[in-house]
């Protein structure tokens, strides 16, 4: 006899769900069917939302540019306020005794102009006008529950005055006062002024050397004017992209109250002020950032407050988050203070940099936040030597190895460094697969977009899975059909002779194709069991959706032998690429990890011994070879562990006809695995791998009836039985910034593993008509002791 069965279906069959029903539960909290995807922290304890609040007066319109009920800018809860970082306010000077500002007024405020500009209090930085202590209040006032409170309320303010009484000033004094700030240590330059272009050579020149000369430690804000949409940037902003300023100079266009609309009053950047050739070219546009700018409630001098409008008010709101971003990270450069707020602005206007809002809406909290590729550190002494692993953001890992991580108190405890270098904090345990049965598998083979098509003749068989998916329609607009049409789990078996037969598929699982000792393999548990997958060759578990060839040859009379193999292609987003996207392709583009992709080969040879009518026994020798992955567990981003796995497993099965139509069955596997780690992954070195998975399931037809079945299964699914792996990785960092690494081993032998329970009954309801129900009980899910899930699911199909 032959093992290849070639079963005589309907000539053309296409079953489809019509009711689908599934529950599932995780006294955990976990959800079944996904992983949990981790969540940065950073290290700094986050603060409160910090809100304007408080009464109102002395109402002032600076510049005519209307007034109203006033807008209070408040700092996000990012965790960090400021401190350390002092912002120079070259303006009208500060109300240096407004409680506001009370403890931060840094030493060595001062004025510089004429003597019209700088007598009396003048000569100390005090504001006699109102504008400088407008402009200081929306960048730093205090949060103290009165008034109004910053964008950075613990910065410190160094108060440089350089514009007199009535506003006015010359460019002598500015080019003077933004000498002094750079001098006294101002981090972060704040300049609500400007006007045209300078006359004067000596004036030009001035101010183009001052600029440089600060733009070396200092970051610059400059209004950008208020002369209207469509005329490009005032002096000193229209310096902005000059050799040896650029990169450390943000222009300041201002916002409505809307938060998304251009001010009419605010110049815009336009398509001039370029620089430079190529990569190197540099606009207006694309050192430009907008931020609210009108009718902004903040101090006022003689301890008031009231509000003003203009690109002069949008300015300090940069410049506060340019304190924010340096009080959290003091170790980085101006210019990457400058990249960073431009990296993380809000896209308005046209996608990508445009002519009227440049960058973007600064974003205080998106320049706090990680940005960039995020890596934990795996080697290294300091954050600009490091290397490490994959994208922290789209980590995930499923799996034996993930079962071993979970307990590990270094995975939880994670430190990853962003683009800039800077230093965050993660739990990675949080990424891990909970192991949980998932319905999505069950429901996409019984949903309504999938249909089951069978053909078959004397001496051949075939059948496959075809879905009908509605496409993305953002990927395939403008076509004129709209569903996307897939063939998968195609398998056709063709018998040779009376004792050979051949199989081919085609992205399909190897389950009960190689091996007649698989559930899968036997009539009598059919749509019995949701997993099972310990009695369903564990090994060739990767092979999912592969394409595989099988030689079935009958040896005498009890004997077969049955030689196959599997290949696992790699399945990246270039495979997507086609016209239309189908749903689960689009899912795939958005969560797949390009750098980490899958594959694998598998070999195996399988002799089985019908030893009497009533049963059967037999041996599997499989040799496989995956890439990226272990035993087809999921790995992504700053979890991808595994280079190269290669396992060695035998297997030995039976199954029994015990009469009355009861037909048990028992299988167990044991393999070795040799895994390379992969480079710059969380695991310097992995330990060959034991590996184990047995069951026995016991199947019943005819319960109640001729056209129904019962099955039970208990079952190990596979799991280590010996092995360990050695973690190392970024825990820390000095103030220095030399990375502290941890070392921790990682047993992935659990004492207790998984036991699956399952239990599934299939009945037919009329000519046409199956209803199938299932349910698993898993203890100590992926080996954690007392942890447990409960799944179910029920369908009724129709055939015709």
């Amino acid at each position: 006899m032959i093992a290849a069965k070639i079963r005589r279906p309907l000539l053309i069959a296409a079953q489809v769900s019509m009711l689908s029903l599934g529950v599932s539960a995780l006294p955990l909290g976990a959800r079944a069917d996904e992983i949990e995807r981790s969540d940065w922290v950073w290290g700094v304890a986050p603060s409160e939302p910090m809100f304007a609040s408080g009464g109102r007066s002395g109402l002032v319109d600076f510049g005519a540019l209307g007034q109203g009920s006033g807008n209070g800018i408040g700092v996000f809860a990012v965790g960090s306020d400021g401190s350390g970082v002092t912002i120079a306010i070259l303006d009208s000077g500060i109300d240096l005794d407004h409680g506001e500002f009370a403890g931060r007024i840094a030493p060595g405020a001062t004025c510089f102009g004429d003597s019209f500009a700088c007598s009396g209090l003048s000569l100390l930085g005090y504001d006699d006008y109102g504008h400088g202590t407008h402009v200081a209040g929306i960048a730093a006032a205090a949060n103290d529950g009165t008034g109004k409170t910053g964008v950075a309320p613990g910065a410190d303010l160094l108060a440089v005055k350089v514009l007199s009484s009535n506003g006015t000033g010359s460019y002598s004094a500015i080019a003077q006062g933004i000498s002094y700030a750079s001098a006294q240590g101002a981090q972060v330059i704040n300049m609500s002024l400007g006007g045209p272009l300078p006359r004067l050579a000596s004036d030009y020149n001035g101010l183009i050397a001052a600029m440089k000369q600060a733009a070396q430690t200092s970051v610059i804000v400059i209004s950008a004017g208020n002369d209207g949409n469509g005329r490009a940037p005032l002096f000193p902003a229209a310096f902005a992209t000059q050799p040896g300023i650029v990169g450390s100079v943000i222009i300041a266009g201002s916002l409505r109250p809307d938060g998304t609309t251009l001010s009419r009053f605010s110049n815009t950047p336009g398509s001039g002020g370029c620089t430079g050739r190529g990569a190197a070219r540099t606009c207006f546009k694309d050192v430009f950032l907008v931020a609210p700018g009108e009718n902004i409630f903040s101090t006022l001098p003689g301890g008031n407050y009231g509000t003003a409008s203009g690109t002069s008010m949008a300015a300090p709101y940069i410049s506060g988050a340019a304190a924010v971003v340096l009080s959290a990270a003091p170790y980085l450069t101006q210019q990457q203070v400058v990249s960073i707020l431009f990296a993380s602005a809000i896209d308005l206007g046209r996608p990508g940099t445009d002519v009227v809002y440049g960058r973007g809406l600064v974003n205080p909290a998106g320049a706090i936040a990680p940005l960039g590729s995020l890596s934990i550190a795996t080697s290294g002494p300091t954050t600009g030597s490091r290397g490490g692993t994959g994208n922290v953001r789209v980590s995930g890992l499923g799996g034996a190895l993930a079962a071993g991580l979970r307990g590990s108190h270094a995975a939880s405890d994670l430190v990853f460094f962003d683009a800039y270098n800077r230093d965050y904090r993660v739990n990675l345990t949080q990424s891990l697969a909970t192991g949980a049965a998932s319905l999505a598998g069950v429901v996409a083979q019984n949903g309504p977009a999938l249909r089951a098509v069978s053909f078959a003749g004397a001496d051949f068989s075939a059948s496959g899975l075809v879905s009908e998916d509605d496409g993305n329609m953002v990927a395939f607009a403008g076509s004129t059909n709209p569903l996307a049409t897939e063939l998968r789990d195609a398998v056709m078996t063709v018998r040779l002779t009376d004792d050979a037969a051949v199989t081919v598929g085609y992205k399909a699982g190897a389950e009960g194709r190689l091996n007649q000792l698989d559930l899968a393999a036997s009539e009598a548990f059919d749509g019995l069991f949701m997993s099972a997958t310990a009695m369903n060759s564990p090994y060739l578990g990767f092979a999912a959706e592969a394409s595989l060839f099988g030689a079935d040859v009958a040896v005498g009379e009890q004997f077969s032998l049955m030689l196959g193999h599997v290949s696992q292609p790699e399945r990246s987003n270039a495979d997507l690429a086609d016209e239309v996207l189908t749903a689960e392709e689009a899912r795939a583009r958005l969560s797949r990890d390009e750098t980490h992709v899958a594959s694998g080969e598998g070999s195996t040879a399988s002799l089985s011994w019908r030893f009497a009518n009533w049963g059967m026994a037999g041996a599997t020798v499989a040799y496989t070879d995956e890439r990226n992955a272990l035993f087809g567990g999921f790995e992504a981003g700053a979890l991808a562990l595994t280079g190269n796995a290669d396992t060695l497993s035998v297997g030995f099965g039976a199954r029994a006809n015990l009469g009355n139509d009861w037909v048990a069955s028992a299988s167990w596997s044991t393999g070795v695995s040799r895994v390379t780690p992969l480079a710059g992954g969380l695991f310097a070195t992995v330990s060959d791998l034991q590996t184990s998975a047995y069951g026995v399931a016991l199947a019943k037809r005819g319960l109640f009836g001729d056209g129904d079945s019962i099955g039970l299964g208990v079952s190990r699914p596979l799991h280590v039985v010996d092995g360990r792996a050695l973690l190392v990785a970024s825990t820390g960092v000095t103030k220095s910034r030399e990375i502290i690494y941890t070392s921790e081993t990682i047993d992935f032998a659990s004492a207790t593993p998984e036991t699956d329970f399952e239990l599934g009954y299939t009945a037919r309801l009329a000519p046409g008509v199956l209803f199938q129900a299932n349910a698993i009980y898993q203890l100590n899910l992926s080996g954690l002791a007392d942890s447990e899930a409960i799944a179910g699911f029920a369908t009724v199909k129709t055939i015709w």
